[in-house]
């Protein structure tokens, strides 16, 4: 999966929590026809096996700031990762141009060496064959 898909595919999974949250938020409680884990036998062996009575599940405001809270986790985690993944494909493009780092700007240099240090896993001497190109 390329970075676009995952990125697109992370917003609809956000998108679909937003949704859920709202429809929770403006909720008091969630009225179930059926209990919803009649026929878990998991719950047997947990402490949970009061959920399987459960019809009617009262919302309280705490777990509705908490779905809230890990909405901005999401967030979060969406943005971290497409940084990361622009990062990674700018260190990539600089790698494979064979381009000499003494040509890049002396913040995005420093970027650079500082980000290859972290990626020592896949060239250890990397760090070092960058530093002799500036002279």
């Amino acid at each position: 999966m390329n970075f676009l898909e995952d990125y697109t595919n992370r917003v609809q999974e956000i998108d679909d929590y937003f949704e859920f949250v709202f429809i929770i938020d403006k909720s008091k409680a969630i009225n179930l026809e059926n209990p919803i884990f009649k026929n878990d036998t998991i719950l047997n062996n947990t402490g949970f096996s009061h959920l399987k009575q459960i019809t009617n599940y009262t919302i309280n405001n705490e777990l509705k700031k908490t779905l809230k809270a890990n909405a901005y986790l999401l967030l979060y985690n969406l943005i971290e990762g497409s940084m990361t993944a622009g990062i990674d494909a700018i260190f990539l493009a600089i790698n494979s141009s064979e381009l000499k780092i003494n040509f890049l700007k002396e913040n995005i240099r420093e970027l650079y060496l500082d980000y290859s240090m972290t990626r020592s896993d896949e060239n250890t001497d990397l760090k070092a064959r960058d530093r002799k190109s500036l002279g």
